[in-house]
């Protein structure tokens, strides 16, 4: 079946979120908090790939122009690679982080 792993890991990712956003009310926090650690892969996107540079000598950035050599599949690399330990240590973090003990804002305690 083409397109099944795309379609398995929107199902994961959906589960994920959904989880994700439980926990954080469960320690009174909104679930919205759970894009945090995920801006810096949209970061690392957005630099790792040398937008417009086409036929151009440097690549244009938010204004800045950069060098076309500093985009190398290294960087690239390290900089997702970073976003992901980011992520990683933010899961981490909830997986052992205490709940909110008693009601909150999201319902009553358990």
């Amino acid at each position: 079946m083409p397109g099944g792993g795309a379609v398995a890991s929107l199902i994961v990712a959906i589960v994920v979120a959904a989880v994700t956003s439980r926990r954080l009310h469960d320690l009174s926090w909104t679930g919205w908090l759970q894009l945090v650690p995920i801006i810096p892969f949209f970061i690392a996107l957005l630099i790792a790939s040398p937008i417009g540079a086409g036929d151009k000598p440097d690549a244009v950035l938010l204004g800045l122009m950069i060098p076309r050599d500093f985009f190398s599949q290294d960087f690239s690399r390290l900089l997702l690679q970073g976003a992901f330990v980011f992520w990683a240590i933010f899961q981490l973090w909830l997986l052992f982080t205490p709940g909110a003990n008693g009601p909150n804002a999201y319902g009553e305690g358990t």
